[in-house]
């Protein structure tokens, strides 16, 4: 199959199952951790070897994520080492915050300015 569909359709089922709970927002700061997270390179590596049972990458994600995500986040990441699936977490939180962007209409712009920028003008 492939990998961007996978990783857009469980991105949609996230965010569905987020909104009806209502946790669509607490799950998109989840999605921006682990999105930062991922870009270690031995946590990169764990995510995508194959020889690494799932048992045990569902163990790191508890503790390196227990106190920090929410419960659907959590398990969320026990539903993607379940099926397998976990390689593609990286692309899923991307897809996940693109598509709450796009659900809430919310924009990105780049600010120039000959001065820097106060908290006041960023808002």
């Amino acid at each position: 199959m492939n990998t961007n569909r996978i990783t857009v359709r469980y991105a949609k089922a996230l965010y569905s199952f987020a909104e009806d709970e209502k946790k669509a927002k607490a799950v998109r700061n989840d999605m921006q951790l682990v999105s930062g997270i991922i870009n270690i390179a031995e946590f990169s590596n764990m995510l995508k070897n194959p020889v690494i049972f799932p048992s045990k990458k569902i163990t790191v994600f508890n503790k390196l994520f227990k106190d920090k995500v929410s419960n659907l986040t959590l398990k969320f990441f026990k539903l993607l080492a379940e099926n397998k699936r976990e390689a593609y977490l990286d692309a899923i939180s991307r897809n996940y915050i693109d598509f709450y962007r796009k659900q809430n209409n919310i924009k990105s712009a780049k600010l120039t300015t000959v001065f820097t920028a106060d908290e006041k003008l960023k808002k």
